[in-house]
């Protein structure tokens, strides 16, 4: 703990309180070296999900009542989430929010966040449905809209989820593997101190200047669950929005989907 309080918290105070935006550690270099060793392929066509808790529920077209020329009605109900898979809805159907809002967010409407600064678009987005859903902390009853998000070019990652491979200078520095460790929980763990965002934002933005598309790490909210900051977001595009609730504790999830009915 000694040698990891003088080498990850050394970064951290010259960050804070010496030299905000251009901080010379020994850190960074070894960040370049692990970033260089623990590259991920994103293949074309992968599908990641992005979810937005849904202030009201009448902005969205699933829970809108149709009265088109034959009596065409859109009747809603309750199906739990693991009867529920995206492939039910043609591509281009948004009955979440739609397409606009199921993605990155204007450029004057986007705060500082864990992984970028106020104004500076990135697109936050996890690898499994639930993940995205939970990442998004809704009350019960609350609904959630998620998009599927579809990859249209392969993009290349850094992977600071688990089974993360530390090169042979950093295996032999245990200070070094510890700071990476800390750099990885501090991306996954929940909080409310600005603090802590103004150290990864800032390790964020460094990762964005090594030719890379992104971030992947591990959800600390949902087991197994795996989040991902791209950078180039131009590379995927929302295809299809659903809308989902929290119906019990322990994040017990439901699809809140419709049927249509044609005349009476």
């Amino acid at each position: 703990m000694y040698k990891l309080n003088n080498y990850w918290f050394s970064f951290v105070d010259e960050l804070k309180y010496n030299n905000r935006y251009f901080p010379k550690h020994p850190l960074l270099n070894d960040l370049k070296k692990y970033v260089k060793a623990n590259i991920k392929i994103v293949e074309k066509d992968t599908k990641l999900y992005r979810a937005r808790i849904v202030n009201d529920i009448k902005d969205t077209p699933t829970i809108k009542f149709i009265d088109a020329n034959g009596g065409r009605v859109i009747l809603n109900y309750y199906q739990h989430l693991e009867n529920f898979n995206f492939n039910q809805l043609r591509e281009g159907q948004f009955l979440g929010y739609n397409k606009e809002n199921s993605f990155v967010p204007l450029l004057s409407c986007i705060p500082g966040g864990r992984a970028n600064p106020k104004f500076i678009p990135v697109l936050y987005a996890s690898e499994q449905l639930e993940t995205a859903i939970i990442e998004v902390k809704p009350l019960f009853e609350q609904y959630v809209s998620v998009a599927e998000i579809n990859v249209d070019k392969r993009i290349k990652i850094v992977d600071f989820a688990r089974d993360r491979y530390m090169p042979d200078i950093i295996d032999e520095n245990y200070s070094i593997k510890d700071a990476i460790n800390e750099i990885s929980k501090l991306f996954s763990m929940p909080t409310n101190n600005q603090d802590d965002y103004l150290v990864t934002q800032f390790i964020s933005e460094f990762i964005k200047n090594l030719n890379v598309d992104g971030f992947r790490f591990e959800s600390s909210l949902y087991k197994n669950g795996i989040n991902m900051v791209i950078y180039n977001y131009q590379k995927c595009r929302a295809i299809k929005s659903d809308v989902f609730v929290l119906h019990g504790c322990n994040y017990d999830i439901g699809h809140y989907c419709y049927r249509e009915e044609y005349g009476r």
